[in-house]
């Protein structure tokens, strides 16, 4: 079990990580060009993907903690 909470732990840090690289991509993306181009569809999904793996990283990093959890 603990090799299990370690091995969620480490994939809840990976996908926080790449999703805070995602929000800095967005965020560059936004300033580079006008804020009319970026209400395109492909800059939408890239927000709820980065939202996604924000989220995914987070329940794994949450659910890897203490020995209460089930």
């Amino acid at each position: 079990m603990e090799l299990k909470r370690r091995l969620l732990k480490v994939v809840g840090i990976v996908f926080i990580i790449i999703g805070l690289f995602c929000i800095i991509a967005i965020i560059k993306s936004i300033v580079s060009m006008d804020i009319e181009l970026f209400a395109n569809m492909s800059n939408i999904v890239d927000v709820i993907a980065t939202l996604l793996f924000l989220y995914v990283g987070y329940i794994f990093i949450k659910y890897s903690g203490g020995k209460n959890h089930r």
